[in-house]
């Protein structure tokens, strides 16, 4: 997560999520400072997983088709800093949040999950059968 002070009387951050990382290290806190100068900090949060479902697979495809795969990242304001909620690939869940006011952000997907979660939506995509019109 990224915060960038701002030059607005009435705002004087944003946050944005901006960078994935997979990592095998269970043992880190759960946030570390980055970096940190007058024009903002980074922040690096730990221990996210995603649990790819069968249900999501449309969503999942869609989004590993589209020309820039991502990651997408809920996430809310939690005191000074701003915390990730949730993490996604799949379009539709990350639209579900949007649609509730949720804030999300996608950032480019590591290179080594894309193949995973691509092949998963293949495996379990079905289209849905066509319907009669009258």
């Amino acid at each position: 997560m990224q915060r960038r002070e701002l030059d607005n009387p009435w705002v004087p951050e944003t946050w944005e999520a901006v960078e994935a990382r997979i990592e095998d290290d269970s043992q880190a806190s759960d946030v570390s400072p980055l970096d940190e100068d007058d024009s903002g900090s980074r922040w690096l949060w730990r221990g996210y997983e995603i649990v790819l479902q069968p249900g999501e697979a449309e969503g999942y495809l869609l989004n590993m088709q589209a020309p820039d795969p991502r990651l997408f990242v809920c996430w809310r304001p939690e005191g000074d800093v701003a915390k990730p909620a949730m993490v996604t690939v799949s379009y539709g869940e990350a639209a579900r949040w949007v649609d509730a006011s949720e804030n999300v952000d996608g950032v480019p997907i590591p290179a080594e999950m894309a193949p995973v979660v691509r092949q998963f939506a293949e495996r379990h995509y079905r289209r849905e059968p066509k319907r009669k019109r009258r």
